[in-house]
């Protein structure tokens, strides 16, 4: 339950996330104005209503990196994870895919903006046969679909590598993958 506090013309609202391994208090706050024309008790209750949707997305989102960028987890992952994992050839064509045909679109969005949505929206701008079980070419544009197959899946890779840093609470894709697996439009 969020802790409610009166401050001047404002609220402040304190969601306490249990402990951490040092044995401190993780807590985050924020400040809620209410409109100027509203009266006191209108105030409070809008401050309450708030306070709920506020402690809401801590639950979701219990990292302090919550507004990580998707650009700065892109070059995390390849200055961190890739080298020990891949081959140099293998990370210089995988950030070239990503380069080219994902950080476009959505680098510059915060992790916790990138919804299932955003994605269907990437992946029509490919055409229809946007996921990596069509053959062929993708739909109206150049590109090859084993390249895109490679990038999707290096995106899913990412994602999963974000949900399990804890930057966000789910992976965005795992509704694509199964509207695409049933067969059902986006």
């Amino acid at each position: 339950m969020p802790s409610i506090k009166k401050r001047g013309d404002s609220y402040r609202i304190m969601v306490s996330l249990g402990y951490g391994m040092d044995g401190k208090q993780i807590r985050k706050t924020t400040t809620h104005r209410p409109p100027a024309d509203v009266t006191e008790g209108k105030a409070e209750k809008l401050a309450t209503a708030f306070a709920y949707e506020f402690e809401k997305h801590c639950q979701g989102m219990t990292s302090l990196d919550e507004n990580i960028r998707f650009k700065e987890l892109y070059n995390w992952y390849f200055e961190q994870i890739a080298p020990h994992k891949l081959k140099e050839n293998t990370i210089y064509n995988n950030r070239r895919i990503l380069e080219l045909y994902v950080l476009p679109y959505i680098g510059h969005l915060k992790l916790k903006d990138i919804n299932t949505a955003r994605i269907g929206r990437l992946f029509l701008l490919f055409g229809d046969s946007f996921l990596p079980f069509a053959k062929g070419k993708c739909g109206k544009t150049d590109i090859n679909i084993a390249i895109f197959r490679r990038g999707y899946l290096l995106l899913i890779l990412l994602m999963n590598t974000g949900k399990i840093l804890r930057l966000i609470c789910r992976n965005p894709l795992f509704p694509v993958l199964r509207q695409a697996a049933s067969g059902d439009e986006l």
